[in-house]
């Protein structure tokens, strides 16, 4: 996820890819929020560096 952030992917396509892994691989519960949490981390960061470059 980061990686993909970090390489300016599109949201639309990342989230078309956590879509597909999702209904490849299922997480436990814990783990599922987990990632969740930090995905979230990441999309906030990654709005707060878009505003800061301009």
């Amino acid at each position: 996820m980061r990686k993909l952030y970090q390489q300016r992917f599109e949201r639309e396509n990342i989230l078309n890819l956590l879509a597909f892994v999702d209904w490849v691989l299922t997480l436990p519960q814990d783990l599922e929020r987990e990632f969740q949490q930090e995905v979230e981390q990441l999309e906030a960061q990654q709005r707060m560096q878009d505003v800061t470059l301009f």
